[in-house]
């Protein structure tokens, strides 16, 4: 059941109540989002695993004239290797900033996650949503420090579903 926010325009006292509702909420997001950094930075030297290396050199081999599917094959959607591809070029052919990617894509799964809570069930759900979601995702036994199909697909969706969700409340 959704959480209608029903509130008077003119009414001063309660739309400076709901202000101060939603920035106590965007603090814990962020206070999530630091979280989630920080438990990925600890293992942002480790090497690549081989999801990595190899979502990035069929994204490399794409880049450079290979047909995907036909000369480099995987059995991941295209998405996901335009994003390896996309950020290959970014980062000037880095493999060291793939856990930066992780990290932003860790960002994304914390605020949507936070946001699909606030409006279904409200603030103070929200606010422990980040926390948790910012400490779990992370935690290396979930590989959550990888730039993974499973994080960056779940983190996607979890903004999908945020702006759904926030389109019907």
């Amino acid at each position: 059941r959704f959480q209608h926010r029903a509130f008077r325009v003119d009414d001063p006292v309660a739309l400076h109540t709901m202000h101060a509702e939603c920035r106590r909420t965007g603090v814990w997001i962020a206070a999530g989002s630091v979280f989630s950094v920080v438990m990925r930075l600890r293992m942002y030297t480790t090497p690549i695993t081989p999801d990595e290396g190899g979502y990035l050199a069929i994204a490399r081999g794409w880049s450079h004239g290979l047909v995907l599917y036909r000369d480099v094959w995987i059995d991941r959607p295209q998405g996901l290797l335009l994003l390896f591809r996309f950020w290959n070029w970014v980062s000037g052919g880095s493999t060291d900033s793939i856990r930066i990617m992780a990290m932003m894509f860790g960002i994304l799964l914390v605020a949507s996650t936070a946001i699909i809570t606030r409006e279904i069930v409200g603030d103070t759900a929200a606010r422990w949503a980040a926390i948790v979601c910012g400490i779990i995702s992370a935690t290396p036994v979930l590989e959550g420090h990888t730039a993974n199909g499973e994080l960056l697909s779940g983190a996607v969706s979890a903004a999908g579903l945020a702006v759904a969700v926030c389109s019907l409340s």
